[in-house]
């Protein structure tokens, strides 16, 4: 017989996603063994929607913790071209929604928004790929569309590898929480 091996970290988080699943849905009565099959596809739909909403998010902060990481914690050495001072991070503002929308689509166009039962090496190269587009699928937005400032190369590859760690981690949490949802 096949045991999957659980990683003992990821105990933690299955013992709180169970008791949560327990509380919050079997003792409210919300969902019975009778009908928890008509609102499977309900369930992968919202699913599907807490990904879409985790990626957003992530996508969104990576831009601005790629700016903290190059500009402001002295971690890499900047070199200052915007009149002595690191440049404002309101330029960078501008980006979030561009990147935001060109990541999407890329991630969408992968495949990376169906539910699948297993999260695999094939997910983490879809994964990769889909941020290696996107990233360059961004520079090419920005050159043409803000021609006006330079933004940092750095900036801009620290966010998309960030990006690509946050949204494994996103997926990796919602396949764990499906996995817990199942074995209840």
């Amino acid at each position: 017989m096949y045991v999957k091996y659980k990683p003992p970290q990821f105990f933690l988080i299955d013992s709180a996603l169970s008791i949560v699943y327990n509380v919050a849905v079997r003792s409210s009565g919300l969902i019975s063994h009778s009908n928890l099959k008509m609102q499977n596809r309900t369930y992968l739909q919202l699913l599907k929607v807490v990904t879409l909403i985790f990626d957003v998010s992530f996508i969104s902060t990576s831009i601005l913790l790629a700016y903290w990481i190059r500009f402001e914690s002295g971690w890499l050495e900047a070199v200052v071209i915007y009149k002595d001072v690191s440049p404002p991070l309101q330029f960078y503002y501008r980006l979030i929604p561009l990147k935001t929308v060109v990541w999407i689509l890329t991630l969408r166009q992968f495949g990376l928004y169906r539910i699948e039962n297993e999260v695999t090496i094939g997910t983490v190269l879809k994964l990769l790929k889909a941020s290696g587009i996107a990233l360059f699928a961004t520079l090419g937005a920005v050159f043409f569309l803000y021609r006006s400032y330079q933004y940092s190369r750095w900036v801009m590859a620290l966010a998309s590898a960030i990006s690509a760690v946050l949204l494994f981690c996103a997926r990796l949490a919602v396949h764990r929480f499906k996995e817990a949802i199942q074995q209840n």
